[in-house]
């Protein structure tokens, strides 16, 4: 068996609308599991991205997909993908969305970009067969926006153990409009 780890990189791009600054922040694949268990241990449950009209460019010859090439972008941290793509994802308007183990959720939107490399692996079933496949090379997320939400739980009254004394009760309901 035959281990393989590719060489991409995980970008997170924290972008400010008012201040029009952006941070970038790089997570080379080897260390990857270590951005994942600290996540993991940080309580996240779990993460979903939502993408609204993604976009998918090739760069076949002869073209499979009749769309232009991906517009530049100076809003992306690598704009322009290596020579080995041959697929490209865009998405104006991606939202992940991560949940905690204690109901928080936090809610980040932007533009996502996706680059993909092939890979040639040999078949399960017939080792002389080569299957070619796409492996991710790089995933590039621009965060234009984030919210976050806590469980409703979290805020409602609760029973007050020690209650008031009678003194500040009475100075309370004296200054009232009754």
């Amino acid at each position: 068996n035959e281990f393989f780890i590719p060489t991409g990189v995980f970008r997170l791009i924290l972008w400010n609308a008012t201040s029009r600054e952006q941070k970038g922040f790089e997570v080379p694949t080897c260390v990857l599991p270590r951005f994942l268990l600290t996540n993991y241990v940080s309580g996240l449950r779990s993460s979903q991205f939502q993408l609204e009209n993604p976009r998918e460019y090739h760069t076949d010859w002869p073209p499979v997909n009749p769309l232009p090439p991906p517009p530049p972008s100076h809003k992306y941290l690598n704009s322009f993908p290596s020579a080995n793509v041959t697929h490209q994802v865009d998405v104006t308007k991606a939202t992940v969305v991560s949940t905690f183990d204690s109901g928080w959720q936090v809610q980040m939107t932007g533009l996502l970009r996706a680059s993909f490399v092939p890979w040639v692996a040999a078949q399960p079933s017939d080792p002389a067969k080569m299957d070619v496949q796409l492996r991710l090379e790089s995933l590039d997320f621009t965060v234009h926006a984030h919210t976050g939400f806590i469980p409703r739980v979290a805020i409602q009254k609760t029973k007050v153990d020690h209650p008031l004394p009678i003194s500040l009760v009475a100075n309370i309901l004296s200054t009232g409009d009754n």
